[in-house]
């Protein structure tokens, strides 16, 4: 089994944890603000400045970014490729996570259990598609984006990079939407939304403008 750390030691990690443990050995945290020596039993190896003596000293060969903010997880990705380029991401697929036909899902992203991701979709690299969330045919999600739990989305859905669709939304088929726009918890969105807003209600509407290092969570 390949040994991985994850950078991120919080209670997103949780889930992704005992996806990893499956296929993978899971040899410690990565984590940059913990004052603790461990987490879910494994030790925090050290910060993310300690990283190449890390992959160096356990013979590390990969890793996961289990961070639930998607701009933060993106930080950490940046200081991740400055320090080693070649570092792999694996991916987290949940066992009890159902992926149609011609499904591509991107390096470094979580499926977590329930979820349904139907034929010829794409899942960008650094995402996260959350507890019995159902992404229906045909539809793309981009980088660094994250579709919440039980969100419901029709075929042929357009989610760009940075995008966060929130807790029980509902996305009409064939919407489109922009890179760095939150959706709200249970909105229901029946119109394309524009990049860099903040939407929500029944039927969303815009609320205001967001920049994409705004916080969301």
């Amino acid at each position: 089994m390949d040994k991985i750390i994850l950078f991120g030691a919080s209670g997103h990690s949780k889930p992704i944890l005992e996806i990893l443990e499956q296929d993978f050995q899971v040899v410690g945290y990565i984590d940059d603000f913990s004052q603790k020596d461990s987490f879910c039993n494994y030790p925090i190896l050290g910060k993310t400045e300690d990283m190449l003596e890390i992959v160096k000293k356990y013979k590390i060969d990969g890793g996961f970014i289990s961070i639930g903010d998607n701009f933060t997880r993106w930080k950490i990705f940046q200081k991740i490729r400055e320090t080693i380029p070649d570092f792999k991401f694996v991916k987290a697929i949940h066992k009890k996570a159902i992926i149609g036909k011609n499904v591509k899902i991107g390096d470094g992203t979580v499926v977590m259990a329930g979820a349904v991701i139907n034929p010829s979709s794409k899942i960008g690299e650094q995402s996260i598609i959350n507890t019995s969330s159902v992404i229906e045919h045909d539809s793309q999600i981009g980088n660094f984006s994250t579709i919440a739990p039980r969100v419901a989305m029709g075929g042929g859905v357009q989610i760009g990079n940075f995008s966060t669709i929130s807790i029980g939304a509902t996305v009409k088929h064939l919407i489109k939407i922009g890179d760095d726009v939150v959706v709200g918890a249970n909105s229901l969105v029946l119109e394309n939304l524009p990049n860099n807003i903040v939407a929500y209600g029944l039927p969303a509407k815009k609320i205001r403008e967001r920049k994409r290092e705004d916080k969301y969570l």
